[in-house]
């Protein structure tokens, strides 16, 4: 398991049993108390240079991608992150809203306008990932 993987589930005896086969839910430490998701943790094993990386939030505070896809329970696996936007095997997810735009919805023509409109989105970001999820769909 990658340094980054280690030190953010070491308040987790647990961390590797419950990585087990059996379930990917969302769980919580059975001694911490902590939720997390099985499914994110194994997605950021898999890919710690990914997770690991620093979101900036709209508030300011700094996350990391690992920290917002257990916050927001996220299905899909982190490919690529453009701001506060992960472009995943499922769509697009926002990591600071709960936000998802399915890949099956991509080549929609109003894309930049809607997303002009609101007021937390930096577009040039949003652009980067719907560019880099058209390219992977």
């Amino acid at each position: 398991m990658g340094e980054f993987i280690d030190n953010y589930v070491s308040h987790c005896q647990n961390f590797d049993e419950l990585l087990g086969e059996q379930s990917f839910t969302l769980d919580e430490c059975y001694e911490c108390y902590t939720p997390f998701s099985r499914l994110q943790r194994k997605f950021a094993e898999e890919s710690p240079h990914i997770y690991s990386q620093e979101v900036i939030l709209p508030n300011g505070e700094l996350s990391s991608v690992i920290r917002q896809a257990e916050h927001l329970n996220l299905d899909g696996k982190v490919i690529a992150v453009f701001g506060v936007f992960a472009v995943t095997d499922k769509g697009i997810e926002c990591l600071s809203h709960d936000y998802f735009i399915s890949k099956h919805r991509y080549n929609e023509d109003d894309w930049d306008s809607h997303m002009q409109s609101k007021t937390w989105v930096k577009i040039e970001d949003f652009k980067a990932a719907l560019e880099h999820g058209r390219s992977l769909a």
